[in-house]
């Protein structure tokens, strides 16, 4: 449904872990077989008038080819950092250069090998505790704002390094009473809520508010109460 002479833009990701593939829709409407390269036509332009030498797509090429350009730097973290290049390793499915990677001193990255259920106690007691800690004194902005510089990612779903795992053990550290909510719980919104405006995959915080109990803060920001929430999980993970 757009008019005559409308320029259609398509931004996404190809670069898609395998959880998520099927959404990989980008890459499927292009055709394009390798993400990085660049239509035929578009290659030889480059190089003719600026002298660039770009990965160009075979021929015959995809029939959007020409129309395919790779944004490559990113804006997250700098090039020469350690996580751009343990970024890079894996995307490539290099194990040599992760290894690599993984050996040397990087001011952005540390590594704290775990084997056993109390090593990674402890790691998260050095680590994740102090930072989760202090989270339910804070005022709702203050809180928000900290929660958005606070990750722990976990590279799988279940198991012993799984986000369910770390979750319920950050829970356990952090909880005091024997009611799952608590100041300074986060929550995961799992299902679109539209009477509260929420929508999964929406994170807040739990705080305690004066003559009204506990809270679940949202960007906003805005509060409802816990048992107003339908589907949550807890989100320190």
């Amino acid at each position: 449904a757009l008019p005559e002479g409308a320029r259609l833009v398509l931004l996404g990701d190809p670069h898609q872990l395998t959880s998520v593939e099927e959404g990989a829709v980008l890459a499927s409407l292009t055709g394009s077989p390798d993400p990085e390269a660049v239509g035929p036509e578009t290659a030889g332009m480059a190089h003719t008038l600026c002298g660039w030498e770009l990965p160009a797509l075979p021929t015959p090429a995809p029939p959007l080819a020409e129309n395919l350009i790779a944004l490559r730097r990113t804006y997250r973290f700098r090039q020469d950092s350690g996580i751009q290049a343990l970024a890079q390793a894996l995307r490539a499915g290099d194990t040599p250069r992760l290894q690599f990677v993984l050996a040397q001193p990087w001011p952005d990255v540390t590594i704290s090998p775990w084997r056993t259920e109390a090593e990674l106690t402890a790691l998260f007691g050095r680590h994740a505790l102090p930072a989760f800690k202090p989270l339910g004194r804070l005022s709702p902005d203050a809180a928000l704002a900290a929660i958005d510089r606070l990750r722990i990612l976990c590279p799988m779903r279940h198991g012993p390094g799984g986000v369910a795992h770390a979750n319920a053990l950050l829970e356990a550290m952090l909880r005091t009473t024997s009611d799952p909510w608590f100041p300074g719980r986060l929550i995961l919104v799992l299902a679109n809520d539209p009477e509260l405006d929420l929508a999964n995959g929406d994170v807040g915080i739990t705080l305690a508010a004066p003559g009204r109990g506990l809270r679940v803060w949202f960007a906003g920001p805005r509060s409802v109460p816990p048992a107003a929430l339908g589907a949550g999980e807890s989100a320190y993970a």
